[in-house]
């Protein structure tokens, strides 16, 4: 029953900072700029990460051959492991307790833009020690040059705008 109250706590803290800044998701999609939503609720840490395909893969429509269906397996399986995408120091003491990477083929949409949505969910023994975050998506996927960081912490909430120059979500 904890697990449960944990987790809907920190999504219903991911929706606070969404609704607070709604371009987090109502944003037009803009090749070249990923989101990234995270909250901190006690031990709890949930990182949504959010991308055009294009910034990843150089493509969005669905894979055409065989190779292209391999490339798009290979970015889903790597983007289960968060450190491709941030680095979270090891002070906060998180571990990786779940991992989920959509697949936005299986959607029915004749929208030719597509959206790939990764969420890790942390456990932290020391959450209220983290100060940053570091993102290391840019150095793998040479197509982003930004991501828009949204934050919810307890009693505060923010932004960041973050580019290969300045990888460094500062937390409060």
């Amino acid at each position: 029953m904890a697990k449960f109250v944990a987790r809907f706590a920190a999504i219903f803290l991911a929706l606070l900072v969404a609704a607070a800044h709604p371009a987090a998701h109502a944003g037009p999609h803009e090749h070249g700029v990923a989101s990234l939503e995270l909250s901190v609720d006690g031990s709890t840490l949930l990182v949504r990460f959010s991308s055009p395909l294009d910034n990843l893969l150089g493509w969005e429509r669905a894979p055409r051959n065989e190779q292209e269906q391999r490339q798009y397996a290979a970015l889903r399986a790597e983007l289960a492991q968060p450190a491709v995408i941030l680095s979270i120091p090891e002070v906060a003491a998180c571990r990786l307790e779940s991992a989920t990477v959509s697949d936005p083929h299986l959607k029915s949409s004749s929208d030719p833009h597509k959206d790939l949505e990764a969420e890790w969910n942390f456990r932290c023994g020391a959450a209220a020690s983290l100060r940053t975050i570091t993102i290391n998506g840019f150095d793998r996927f040479k197509r982003l040059r930004r991501v828009d960081a949204f934050y919810a912490l307890p009693g505060k909430s923010g932004k960041s705008r973050l580019t290969g120059r300045q990888r460094e979500l500062k937390l409060p």
